[in-house]
């Protein structure tokens, strides 16, 4: 009997003897609710999903734990393209969605989420799919106006240009986009189109525009310059 079972003595006073199978048992299932709390208690089910995209941004949603009240969670950004480093942003409260904002346009990210307490981390979710911010004709549309009377399923958006003529060599020059300072590197494109008057010079430039802008043809929207600009002679 004593092969099977562990005695516990006490002053010298009482033994006690406890099953070998009960002893085990104990043990399994303190390692086990040990594993329990620091893994599955915190741990977030599935990955997190992306719910908004802008040309600069993103917003991102995931699950929060079913054991445990996260007092914030750790989220883990990277750059695919570039294979930078993991970013990580702490939030401060207990919301199971972030945007994260100022970043390049057009370029593909992965996210992981940490849920977190303040005394322990929780293991990291697994990588949400990969998230791409919206092409340069995103952000030319967000400072665009809505042209009044284009249809809902094709919007055309005025894009802000600066103009400038020269009454006596009726030239005009559209410079589209904001000038850079004078310190910055000058860098942009220029089209000369020399032509007669309404032979399409202005429908041709829009096109190269929504060309170079990335708008593609399962998109919404079309990218246009504005009527005063379109009813001017030259």
């Amino acid at each position: 009997m004593m092969e099977n079972t562990f005695e516990f003595i006490f002053n010298s006073c009482f033994t006690f003897s406890i099953p070998v199978w009960v002893l085990l048992i104990g043990v399994i299932l303190a390692c086990w609710l040990l594993y329990w709390d620091k893994n599955f208690r915190l741990r977030i089910k599935g990955k997190p999903k992306c719910v908004a995209t802008t040309h600069n941004s993103f917003t991102i949603a995931w699950e929060k734990p079913t054991f445990a009240v996260p007092s914030h969670y750790m989220v883990y950004v990277e750059n695919i393209p570039e294979h930078e480093p993991w970013d990580c942003i702490t939030t401060s409260d207990r919301a199971c969605s972030l945007k994260i904002e100022y970043l390049p346009i057009n370029t593909t990210f992965v996210v992981k989420v940490r849920a977190c307490t303040d005394t322990e981390h929780g293991p990291v979710s697994d990588e949400s799919s990969p998230i791409t911010t919206r092409n340069l004709a995103y952000k030319m549309k967000d400072v665009s106006t809505l042209r009044s009377g284009t249809t809902d399923k094709l919007s055309v958006y005025d894009v802000p240009v600066h103009v400038e003529r020269d009454e006596q060599l009726k030239i005009r020059t559209v410079m589209i986009g904001e000038s850079p300072d004078e310190d910055q590197n000058q860098s942009f494109k220029c089209v000369l189109m020399v032509s007669t008057p309404h032979s399409g010079k202005t429908t041709l430039l829009q096109g190269i525009m929504n060309f170079i802008a990335g708008v593609s043809y399962s998109d919404d929207f079309r990218l246009g310059f504005g009527q005063e600009l379109l009813n001017k002679i030259f």
